[in-house]
């Protein structure tokens, strides 16, 4: 019974019906976000300090519970990519500090997307602080001054008008019950889950699969694959973001009042760790669908070796998580990705190392690395798809910045650490081959 559902599934899983089920699975996800539709959650963001934003959080569920409280406490860095999905419908400015440089840019980066009039500043504030700034920087209209005993009338007329109002005549529909919107979010969130399994396992099968030569067409199709994959992937992402007014992903959250898609699913945050988890089983599922093609020049022992390796590489990318650098291998990688990024920055007049990611740049790197492969030696090629496999499923947590910006700038930086790499591998490969060819020659 296992025999014929493992040989079933080996017929399936060729590239070209992975790459079919790929598109099959975000035109679900595609779907269940337009049927969702917005959060029904009124959310407000409330920069001030704990008194202030308990008071308002008083207010606030006085009116309903359908209005939730958000403070950078619940997300200290992502605030802009919140406003970029829709997720913040409002902001509310109290007794909060003028920010520093490095503040001020997540504030302000949030604060300029913002809608006209979703700016609401407390009178009692309004003349020092942040307050004082805002007022400064954007034109009449831009911002409210409203004062402590308005908030709540505020408030209300924000939720009925969310409930009622602007998104029945923009979407044709009424907002869902939250609870059934819960439902059709996780859903989205497991696809969104399972689609980067499918990618990870597309770019080995691609890599391996009737590839004897690493020739430049092969290299070339590698590339443009893992490119084209990894954009479409990231796009659809923001685009099922945008639709349910939510994240499905962020590069790191800590909030437990879903905050993201995935935090539906239970107490992950921003999920990084179901990201290298569910790559990871991609890249391993991949492995296995072309473990006999890979595995003709190992014996039954090496091969044995080998999977007990990936087993312990898998579990180190999920225990380690965002501490992969606690990694001494990866101290080694880091030097690579700077050394890739100082190239470019020599050229350019902009620091890509503030652009640019170095998650990402390991995930081109890793899917560039894979092309050598088929033609590795025994114990090279073990080390070079434990490399692949960390690189990739590491790689591709940056996939949920939700910044396509970071992806163009680091695509080249990340192929260009990827020939680093393979240069390397060739040269241990070289010279495994060599040692292997004296020890018959000594030995015949």
């Amino acid at each position: 019974m296992i025999n014929r559902l493992y040989k079933r599934v080996l017929h399936f899983s060729t590239g070209d019906r992975l790459l079919g089920l790929f598109f099959i699975c975000i035109l679900l996800m595609v779907a269940l976000s337009f049927v969702a539709g917005p959060d029904p959650r009124l959310k407000v963001f409330v920069l001030a300090s704990q008194q202030t934003t308990e008071e308002i959080s008083g207010i606030a569920k006085n009116i309903s519970q359908d209005i939730v409280i958000f403070t950078l406490e619940d997300e200290p860095n992502e605030f802009s990519t919140l406003v970029i999905v829709n997720f913040v419908d409002c902001v509310v400015i109290g007794d909060f500090r003028s920010p520093d440089t490095n503040l001020a840019y997540y504030i302000y980066g949030g604060l300029d997307r913002l809608p006209r009039g979703m700016i609401l500043v407390l009178s009692e504030y309004a003349k020092s602080g942040l307050g004082f700034d805002v007022q400064k920087r954007y034109q009449d209209g831009v911002v409210k001054v409203i004062s402590k005993g308005e908030v709540q009338q505020v408030l209300m007329s924000l939720s009925y008008l969310k409930a009622h109002h602007a998104f029945f005549w923009k979407f044709c529909r009424v907002l869902l019950p939250f609870n059934l919107f819960s439902v059709l979010v996780s859903i989205i969130a497991l696809l969104s889950l399972l689609l980067l399994s499918i990618v990870t396992a597309i770019i080995l099968i691609a890599s391996i699969e009737n590839r004897p030569n690493a020739t430049l067409r092969v290299v070339s199709e590698v590339v443009v694959m893992s490119v084209f994959l990894f954009v479409l992937s990231q796009a659809i992402y923001f685009i099922c973001s945008r639709l349910v007014h939510m994240p499905i992903f962020l590069h790191a959250n800590f909030s437990s009042k879903h905050v993201t898609a995935v935090s539906f699913l239970g107490q992950f945050g921003g999920s990084s760790y179901l990201r290298m988890l569910f790559a990871s089983g991609g890249y391993l599922f991949g492995g296995v669908i072309t473990f006999k093609k890979f595995a003709t020049r190992l014996k039954s022992r090496s091969a044995l070796i080998m999977v007990s390796l990936l087993a312990v590489a898998s579990s180190l990318v999920y225990l380690f998580g965002t501490n992969y650098n606690k990694l001494p291998a990866f101290s080694y990688i880091n030097w690579l990705v700077n050394l890739s990024f100082a190239i470019f920055e020599a050229y350019e007049p902009v620091d890509i190392s503030l652009t640019a990611s170095r998650s990402i740049a390991m995930y081109f790197a890793g899917s560039l690395c894979t092309v050598l492969l088929p033609r590795s030696k025994r114990i090279t090629g073990s080390i070079l798809f434990i490399t692949c496999l960390v690189l990739i499923s590491r790689g591709i947590v940056g996939i949920g910045n939700l910044l396509p910006i970071q992806t163009y700038v680091t695509i080249i930086p990340g192929f260009t650490l990827g020939g680093f790499l393979l240069i390397i591998f060739k040269i241990v490969n070289m010279v495994e081959g060599s040692i292997k060819f004296r020890q018959r020659r000594s030995t015949g």
